[in-house]
């Protein structure tokens, strides 16, 4: 499972902040997130599985961003709050103070002959 994208809703100016190679977010309630400087404090994020078939080697991708079997979750839950798959930078901390990880749980398979 791979956190495969980031979006953040809001101003033109808040979503310049998810733009490139990098994400940046503000703590609730933090100067940066007022009018003309608009660091978001939130934002939403996607997760796809890649898979592998073990005979031809063949690859694929799904979305599992809205499927009920994933979770999103943060390392440090007294920085950060998860909402389904939104997460917000609590006050005090930043966004260097954690990190997200995705989780799709998924059943056993079994190869028919």
């Amino acid at each position: 499972v791979r956190v495969s994208g980031v979006q953040v809703s809001g101003t033109a100016a808040q979503q310049a902040w998810a733009s490139g190679s990098g994400l940046t977010l503000a703590p609730q309630g933090d100067l940066s997130t007022l009018r003309g400087i608009d660091v978001p404090s939130s934002a939403t994020f996607s997760a796809e599985v890649d898979f592998i078939d073990p005979v031809s080697n063949a690859t694929s991708t799904r979305v599992f961003s809205l499927d009920a079997r994933t979770s999103f979750s943060t390392s440090n839950p007294d920085c950060a709050t998860f909402d389904g798959r939104t997460v917000t930078v609590l006050a005090g901390c930043g966004a260097a103070d954690f990190s997200v990880t995705a989780t799709v749980a998924s059943g056993a398979f079994a190869r028919q002959r």
